[in-house]
């Protein structure tokens, strides 16, 4: 079974019905649900989750989107190692460097799967788009 690090911008596409990304990444969601996935993601893409669902849908109740993420995935841990390794990695993005070392840490991390792929070119993880990770199930 893959072990699926998703990134932030997936979880709220999913979570915000953005279009025109909502629909791979409920698929996303569908493949974790059915046990066909360990998806992870990191404390910080929750916290993250909470502050954007509020302005995005603010008819959403931020706490429940979270509650039902949290007993679905995995959730990877950010702590002083992430965020030495995060200043050090020279991302251009030092919360993307996060998001990275938080799924290395967790170890096992088969797929990081983000919108941003262009972002993590220094990643040490191989790197999908949503659409390409489910393309890449289906062959």
């Amino acid at each position: 079974m893959d072990k699926v690090f998703v990134d932030t911008n997936v979880l709220i596409d999913h979570l915000a019905e953005r279009q025109p990304f909502c629909q791979s990444a409920k698929q996303m969601f569908q493949l974790a649900e059915t046990g066909q996935i360990q998806m992870c993601v990191s404390t910080l893409s929750i916290c993250n989750i909470a502050y954007i669902i509020r302005k995005l849908k603010p008819e959403t109740a931020p706490i429940t989107a979270i509650e039902k993420l949290s007993n679905l995935a995995l959730l990877t841990t950010v702590d002083e190692d992430v965020i030495a390794l995060s200043i050090k990695a020279g991302f251009k993005d030092f919360e993307d460097a996060v998001q990275h070392f938080s799924a290395l840490k967790e170890g096992g991390i088969t797929h990081f799967v983000t919108r941003n792929a262009g972002d993590f070119e220094k990643s040490l993880l191989p790197v999908f788009s949503p659409e390409e990770y489910l393309k890449g199930r289906q062959t």
